[in-house]
């Protein structure tokens, strides 16, 4: 909606001309990054992000230069300008506006498990682990997914990011120190957002050990093509 309407007024004034307003996470709180706009009863909230390398400026607000809207900054939000894929899409715009056709980028595989690693690592929200297990359980298969890893990390490039999403995989999702991997907090959020009942020991147990082998499999292939190391090495 808004590319239809150009580049040439403020970016405010383009939101609120679509017919969006600014999102209100509780009554008396008015976000500043985050727009509504409704369509068949159905509110769509778009929110704006910005790429930092600084881990203490990750979800902090900035107003951008000359608008009324802020952005909320976001670690290495920035591996979607990189690693992306893109899907052309048809769709209705609202009141009898005609069909528009816009090319949608969103972020690839690699770039979604590293933001939702990272994002995972800082704020513990249950959604982001099941994100992005629900990614490396589904995306062609754990061990395609673990070589396009593998050739990103030889290939020099977002080093930075790549290593830090996969050592807080290891972190939050494998064996550390004495906690083994399957009691770690990534598996228990997962298994909590999927609502796998807490009294059914046997389904709980099954499915904390397949995500915590499931990520182990992962960066265990990762370091075997290499040799970056993301999991504590045994004492011998």
């Amino acid at each position: 909606m808004l590319a239809e309407r150009g580049e040439y007024d403020s970016l405010k004034r383009q939101l609120q001309a679509a017919g969006f307003v600014r999102y209100r996470p509780r009554e008396d709180v008015v976000s500043t990054w985050q727009w509504v706009y409704v369509i068949n009863e159905h509110p769509i909230r778009v929110e704006f992000l910005l790429h930092t390398d600084d881990p203490d400026q990750s979800a902090r607000l900035v107003p951008l230069d000359g608008e009324d809207v802020s952005a909320c900054q976001i670690l290495y939000a920035g591996l979607s300008h990189d690693w992306f894929e893109e899907k052309i899409i048809s769709v209705d715009l609202p009141d009898q506006g005609g069909i528009t056709r816009e090319t949608v980028r969103y972020a690839d595989a690699v770039a979604y498990i590293v933001l939702k690693a990272l994002a995972f690592d800082q704020r513990h929200e249950p959604k982001d682990a099941a994100d992005l297990i629900h990614v490396m359980s589904y995306w062609r298969s754990p061990d395609a997914l673990a070589d396009c890893f593998s050739a990103r990390l030889l290939d020099g490039h977002q080093t930075t990011a790549l290593r830090a999403a996969l050592l807080a995989l290891a972190r939050r999702f494998c064996d550390n120190g004495t906690i083994e991997g399957y009691r770690n907090e990534g598996p228990a959020a997962v298994v909590n957002f999927l609502g796998i009942d807490r009294g059914d020991t046997e389904a709980r147990m099954r499915a904390l050990r397949q995500v915590s082998g499931l990520v182990r499999h992962v960066l265990m292939r990762i370091t075997a093509h290499t040799g970056h190391i993301f999991l504590p090495v045994a004492a011998t």
